[in-house]
């Protein structure tokens, strides 16, 4: 699989001055995936922004500073697996 057209996005989003945050999954043997992760953030804010929307995914509740907006097909996404509590962590409950 060929990630030109990732880093061709990369480029055209970094010239229109766009912040962004691509997450590209791929499958890899033995049923594992490899995730990509890029990003260009110029603002704490957006760096906020972007963490939030990453925990959304991964079932968190959206905080005040995201605006959410789904953009799916008609088939519904999988309900995300809660990460496991960790039992050092005094606010997790």
């Amino acid at each position: 699989m060929s990630m030109d057209f990732v880093y061709d996005l990369k480029e055209k989003l970094e010239e229109q001055k766009i912040e962004y945050a691509l997450c590209i999954m791929k499958p890899i043997k033995n049923g594992d995936t490899k995730v990509e992760l890029f990003y260009h953030i110029e603002k704490d804010e957006s760096f906020e922004s972007m963490c939030d929307a990453f925990s959304i995914a991964c079932g968190s509740e959206p905080g005040d500073n995201v605006d959410i907006e789904y953009d799916s097909y008609d088939e519904p996404s999988p309900e995300p697996t809660p990460p496991p509590k960790d039992p050092k962590r005094k606010d997790d409950k």
